[in-house]
């Protein structure tokens, strides 16, 4: 089982923040906490419902609710995140990495939001309208 402090120094593994060898230092870990948290609540927002409960900075060494399968997708999104924070270029690779983990993550969990649409704008609710179009 993966902790999400792993998850953070995978991030900043391939933003190359963090060597091999390496540990974050204590604020990188808090800033990536605050990021993947932030991250992944925001995809709500997007239509992606992953199971997840915002982690508290001090939960870092918990084990993380992501399946492995998704851990590579949730790496490179929150490394491509964190670039700008530390000043990185993101590669090409990670960049194709993040979108095709977007891709996949909202394949799994992606749910198409509800929409509405004002009945006065449909046809059948506007006089003669429905029959201007159909003649």
């Amino acid at each position: 089982m993966t902790t999400y402090n792993e998850v953070i120094e995978g991030a900043l593994k391939r933003l190359a923040v963090v060597q091999t060898g390496q540990t974050p230092s204590g604020e990188e870990y808090l800033d990536g906490i605050r990021s993947l948290n932030r991250m992944v609540n925001g995809w709500r927002l997007k239509g992606i419902y992953l199971p997840f409960s915002t982690v508290a900075d001090a939960d870092g060494g918990n084990t993380a609710t992501f399946d492995d399968e998704e851990l590579d997708a949730i790496e490179a999104n929150l490394a491509l995140r964190l670039s700008g924070d530390y000043g990185k270029q993101p590669t090409p690779v990670l960049a194709r990495d993040a979108a095709e983990g977007w891709s996949a993550l909202y394949a799994k969990y992606g749910q198409s939001i509800a929409q509405t649409v004002d009945r006065a704008l449909l046809p059948s609710y506007r006089p003669g309208i429905f029959r201007r179009i159909t003649d």
